[in-house]
C-alpha cells in the first residue's frame, strides 16, 4: 500500500535535497503563548482519556520537581494499574515550570513537539520556506495555499473553529507567578522574533486589564 504521509527523513540524502529544492514548502505557525496553552489543556486537562497517558509520561516527572510533597502520592499512584490511577492534576504553573527548566534539552518526538519553540519543530533556519502562515490567520491564509499549489479542484480546508485555549487565557495565565510568565517568553523569545508576534500587543491588551498588567510587568523596560 502507498504510504500518504511521507516525511523527508523516509528518503535517502539525494531524495532529500532534490525535495527540499523542488518542492514548494509550507509552514504554519502560532502565537507561543497560546500554543504552549492549548497543548497543555489538550494533554493535561480538557480530554481524560488523553490526560492519564500524558500525566504519567511526564507529570510523574513534574510532581516530584515542582510539587512539594508529592513523593508519597507519586509512589502510590505508580504501585496500582495504570487504569485505576488517580489523575495528577499537573497545574499550568507546573507545566511551564517544567519546560521552561529544560529549555531546548528535550528530544524533538511526536509527544513534545506541541510546545518545543517552533523554529526547532519546523526547522525554519535550514529549510527554505516559500510560505510562512499563521494559525490566526488560517481562514484566510489555507484556502490561498491550496490555490496557489493548484489543489483547489481536488480537496477544500476544513471548517475552522475558535482555539478554546483562546478563551482560557485569561483565566490559565492569571493563575501562573510573573517569573514563570518572564520564563516563558524568553524560552519562546526566538519564535516571537522570527515569526512576528508580539506578546502584548497581538493578544494580552484583548483580554482583562489584570492580565495585560501582569504581562506588561514582564517586559523588560
Amino acid at each position: 500500500m502507498m504510504n500518504s504521509n511521507w516525511v523527508l527523513s523516509d528518503f535517502d540524502r539525494d531524495g532529500r535535497e532534490r525535495r527540499l529544492k523542488e518542492y514548494k514548502k509550507v509552514v504554519f505557525v502560532r502565537n507561543p503563548m497560546v500554543r504552549v496553552l492549548s497543548a497543555y489543556l489538550s494533554k493535561l486537562k480538557n480530554f481524560r482519556d488523553l490526560q492519564r497517558h500524558w500525566e504519567y509520561a511526564f507529570g510523574v516527572d513534574i510532581l516530584r520537581k515542582y510539587r512539594p510533597n508529592s513523593t508519597h502520592v507519586v509512589q502510590e499512584a505508580l504501585s496500582i494499574p495504570f487504569s485505576q490511577r488517580p489523575f495528577l492534576n499537573v497545574t499550568f504553573a507546573e507545566f511551564i515550570q517544567f519546560i521552561t527548566d529544560r529549555e531546548t534539552n528535550i528530544t524533538l518526538t511526536d509527544l513534545t513537539d506541541h510546545w518545543l519553540p517552533q523554529h526547532i519543530v519546523s526547522h525554519v533556519c535550514e529549510i527554505g520556506y516559500d510560505f510562512i502562515g499563521k494559525y490566526e490567520n488560517l481562514a484566510v491564509e489555507a484556502p490561498f495555499v491550496l490555490e496557489w499549489l493548484g489543489l483547489t479542484s481536488i480537496t477544500t480546508f476544513p471548517d475552522i473553529h475558535e482555539s478554546n485555549a483562546v478563551f482560557q487565557m485569561a483565566n490559565e495565565y492569571l493563575n501562573v507567578p510573573v517569573g514563570h510568565l518572564q520564563a516563558l517568553l524568553e524560552y519562546y523569545s526566538q519564535d516571537m522574533e522570527f515569526f512576528g508576534y508580539d506578546a502584548i500587543d497581538d493578544f494580552y491588551e484583548n483580554f482583562n486589564e489584570t492580565l495585560r498588567l501582569q504581562m506588561m510587568s514582564t517586559i523588560p523596560r
